[in-house]
């Protein structure tokens, strides 16, 4: 998935949730948002050791770890691919000078 489509989805999901708030479910949200905001700004590596010890306790680390190895493993054999894509190219580039 391209980083512009991720993104407008992203947002259309935010904008689904928002929709289906009440006004003072949608002002505690933008407050929680805010206070979020302003402890990321203030203190971004204790914020950040924070929500990884709230991913541990949850389990949501793993996936993301099984997500970045995923991620990982396609780039490898991407990589893979394109070299040996670019081996044959070569290889038939010299068998047509060979043949001339």
């Amino acid at each position: 998935m391209k980083l512009a489509s991720a993104v407008l989805l992203l947002v259309c999901a935010i904008s689904y949730k928002l929709a289906q708030l009440s006004l003072e479910d949608l002002h505690g949200y933008a407050a929680f948002c805010r206070s979020q905001a302003s402890s990321l700004v203030s203190d971004p590596i204790g914020y950040c050791e924070g929500v990884y010890e709230i991913l541990d306790k949850t389990g949501g680390l793993r996936f993301i770890v099984l997500a970045i190895a995923a991620k990982g493993l396609s780039v490898y054999f991407k990589r893979k691919r394109g070299s040996r894509e670019a081996k044959l190219a070569r290889l038939e580039g010299e068998r047509a000078q060979k043949s001339k």
